[in-house]
């Protein structure tokens, strides 16, 4: 019986981010993401062009979370030329500019340092792959990269959601599919977005032990989530390879229950044995009172 941590907890240190990567995955019996002739595939949250006043900053993954991702990366042996970084933005129903977002966000900037590939998804192809019988959607159009990539590396970021409540390893994987299908989902509502968001992560081809969820709690958003939400300064990070183990730890931190989201509860469903060990710094010395949730006021307000 494997009884080793199956997600960690760390600080995230200004300056050292990379480090307390490494001691993430040391926690979990992982030294290094791959080796050298690994592709990568590395997917951050990228929440669309709404860069305007009181909205959270936490609407992206951070660009230092990126960039110590791809240090970690290449320090594995990988070469530059076989990582690529995805970009999918929600237009949100809005119309797009999506190099003029990738330069706001300096993610471009950022591969141009590493010297990584950037591919912007929506102008490339994409697979339609069947999922699970009987399951919600009966099928997913992904990004041809997720076939021809040996490894997947995924950046959510800490923050509520008003149709999921969460959103954490499970749901960001919704960055690697076409418009086309992330509406049809997001059609269904509540549980049956849920549904749908559990289904859709079976479908990847990759082996548990060949992702990799980078969650970047630096700067977490609670409230009216995914992108009007308010900031909250956690400074951390929490890593696993299991989006289960990611996503319960994620949830404690943010202070409910782990069956109130519902992907959470969906997939504890389908796996009764499965069991939350968490290693690193307990939930409580990161924070101590439950998120707002979205639809609830802020009551500082009223104080």
């Amino acid at each position: 019986m494997n009884v080793s941590p199956n997600a960690a907890l760390v600080r995230a240190k200004r300056g050292w981010y990379s480090q307390n990567l490494r001691d993430a995955l040391s926690l979990i019996g992982v030294r290094w993401i791959g080796k050298r002739g690994d592709k990568v595939l590395v997917n951050p949250n990228l929440c669309g062009p709404y860069n305007v006043e009181g909205a959270s900053r936490a609407i992206h993954t951070s660009m230092p979370l990126i960039a110590a991702v791809l240090e970690l990366t290449l320090d594995s042996g990988i070469r530059n030329d076989d990582i690529t970084v995805a970009g999918n933005p929600d237009p949100g129903g809005r119309e797009m500019d999506r190099q003029s977002y990738y330069r706001s966000t300096r993610i471009t900037e950022v591969n141009g340092f590493f010297n990584v590939k950037f591919c912007d998804l929506p102008a490339e192809d994409f697979r339609p792959t069947a999922l699970k019988p009987g399951g919600r959607p009966a099928s997913a159009n992904f990004s041809h990269h997720v076939f021809e990539t040996d490894i997947l590396v995924n950046l959510p970021i800490l923050k509520t959601h008003r149709l999921t409540l969460l959103s954490g390893a499970y749901k960001n994987i919704m960055g690697l599919i076409d418009q086309e299908t992330r509406r049809a989902m997001h059609g269904d509502r509540h549980e049956g977005l849920a549904g749908s968001i559990v289904g859709l992560y079976g479908g990847l081809p990759y082996p548990t032990e060949k992702v990799f969820h980078f969650v970047d709690a630096i700067t977490a958003q609670e409230g009216e989530g995914p992108r009007r939400g308010s900031d909250i300064a956690l400074n951390a990070f929490i890593v696993g390879q299991d989006p289960l183990a990611v996503d319960v730890l994620a949830a404690r931190v943010m202070g409910v229950r782990p069956e109130e989201v519902e992907t959470i509860r969906l997939a504890l469903a389908a796996n009764p044995a499965f069991c939350c060990r968490p290693a690193g710094v307990p939930v409580k010395d990161i924070f101590q009172r439950r998120f707002r949730l979205p639809g609830q006021k802020d009551r500082r307000f009223f104080q």
